[in-house]
């Protein structure tokens, strides 16, 4: 049987990523995934939290980490992408569809703070998971100050978790 893929969606904002709080919030999440021996997702922006897990994920021993580029984007996105970070890469064309290619290959979502991307990430879990029984979205509710809009929760299956807790659930 396969192991399991967790998505990690959290902010780009380098600042935020530079934060100790969330730098051994990561490094908790990271021990988690690999004591499962799960696969992670991620897309590995320059200077992001997500490449700031990456590496805490590969210097922890990690080697199940796949990145979602958007190699034939010519207007959007963000400039810089790390690719080589990760054990593999998988293209989903433009940046536009990297929401979608990060939803579809989860089993489940960790979510490590809220930003715009993080909102359009959870909007697709809608369309894309339908009604899938036993997926999750796990908001780590040390790094939210606000409670996701109702709008959102109404459709998409959030579950706030403490991160001392996320092992019983992922």
């Amino acid at each position: 049987m396969e192991k399991k893929i967790i998505g990690l969606i959290c902010p780009s904002d380098p600042k935020y990523s530079a934060k100790k709080k969330v730098e051994k919030i990561l490094e908790k999440v990271s021990q988690i995934i690999l004591e499962k021996d799960y696969s992670v997702i991620i897309s590995p922006d320059k200077k992001s939290t997500a490449e700031k897990f990456a590496k805490i994920y590969k210097k922890q021993g990690g080697n199940k980490l796949i990145g979602i580029m958007y190699a034939d984007d010519k207007i959007g996105g963000y400039p810089g992408l790390n690719r080589v970070i990760c054990d593999k890469n998988i293209n989903c064309k433009t940046y536009e569809l990297q929401p979608g290619v990060l939803v579809r290959k989860s089993d489940d979502i960790v979510c490590a703070g809220l930003s715009n991307g993080v909102f359009w990430e959870m909007c697709m879990v809608k369309y894309i998971w339908g009604k899938r029984k036993k997926s999750k979205v796990y908001v780590i509710k040390e790094l939210v100050k606000k409670q996701i809009p109702k709008e959102i929760k109404k459709f998409v299956p959030i579950k706030y978790i403490s991160i001392k807790d996320l092992a019983k659930f992922i």
